[in-house]
């Protein structure tokens, strides 16, 4: 994948939603980019947020998902990713805390995480409530899906790649004007660099790549992978993958197996090749060795729990 040099370009504001760096720029003249506003995030030293966040992109476009797109960029010293804004103009994003804070009594919006009003069926609900239309440069092949069913799709992604920072922040809703009233889409899937096993330094990576204790391995880091939801009542802690699965299932099944065939057909050659295209001062190659077999383990805790019904 190419690395875009971001340096000359016309920083236009910072953005302080989240907690990495991150400022939004307008693309220089030479860069044969829309002069449209793009974030560039900075990944957190040590952390392979970076490379993470472009494999996710790539494995969502291979679902055919709807996907904020991202792109490997540096300026000056700093390598990151760079994103052009989705938003298109004249419309707004509501984040899912905004919407939950106006339908869940007493939801505290400024509270990210230990949220245990966050529950899963609540969020779906919500998005059932309020016929939220699906996102707007959606695939031909998920098109007739309704807002509610393609962010189960969203979720089967958390699934496959390990993603447990689908809090309230990072998934949203297009609010746009139309004809004197306002018409609301699901934005595309953003913001996953939470995923693939990416704050495993060197060590920790070789560690479970050779050891024979299956209590400390890869597919042992895989199982015990917390999402953000809670499940009803007073859970202590969010679901892991497998109960969202599970949940899922339940409530929604037809989206779910939808989205479930769609992760589980998915050929591995296909999600090593995306791994391999990163260039190697972003991904070591242990680093591809851990997040292939966490993306094998995924598959098939999907297939187990969905498909296998």
């Amino acid at each position: 994948f190419p690395v875009q040099n971001v340096t000359n370009w016309t920083p236009e504001r910072p953005e302080t939603l989240g907690y990495k760096a991150k400022i939004w720029l307008l693309p220089s003249l030479d860069s044969g980019l829309p002069k449209v506003p793009h974030l560039f995030k900075i990944g957190r030293p040590n952390t392979g947020e970076n490379w993470a966040e472009k494999a996710a992109c790539e494995i969502a476009r291979a679902l055919e998902l709807p996907c904020a797109t991202y792109n490997f960029a540096f300026r000056g010293e700093d390598k990151g990713v760079i994103s052009e804004r989705f938003i298109p103009v004249g419309a707004n994003v509501a984040f899912g805390n905004l919407i939950l804070s106006q339908m869940i009594p007493q939801y505290d919006r400024m509270l990210r995480f230990k949220q245990d009003k966050y529950q899963l069926a609540r969020m779906l609900g919500v998005l059932r409530v309020r016929g939220i239309g699906p996102p707007l440069d959606c695939p031909a092949s998920c098109s007739h899906l309704t807002g509610h069913e393609v962010f189960v799709g969203y979720l089967i992604l958390d699934a496959l790649i390990g993603n447990g920072d689908r809090h309230h922040d990072n998934w949203g809703v297009i609010v746009t004007p139309e004809n004197g009233k306002f018409v609301y889409h699901l934005a595309p899937t953003f913001d996953r660099a939470s995923s693939l096993g990416r704050e495993q330094n060197s060590e920790a990576l070789k560690r479970r790549l050779t050891t024979r204790d299956r209590r400390g391995d890869v597919e042992a880091y895989a199982a015990k992978c917390r999402s953000a939801f809670y499940g009803p009542g007073l859970t202590p802690k969010p679901l892991t993958s497998r109960e969202v699965l599970g949940a899922l299932a339940h409530a929604s099944p037809e989206p779910t197996q939808f989205w479930a065939q769609k992760a589980v057909n998915l050929p591995n050659e296909k999600l090593a090749a995306i791994l391999h295209q990163i260039d190697g001062g972003f991904i070591s190659e242990e680093a591809i060795q851990f997040a292939m077999r966490l993306l094998r383990f995924n598959k098939r805790q999907i297939s187990e729990v969905v498909l296998a019904q």
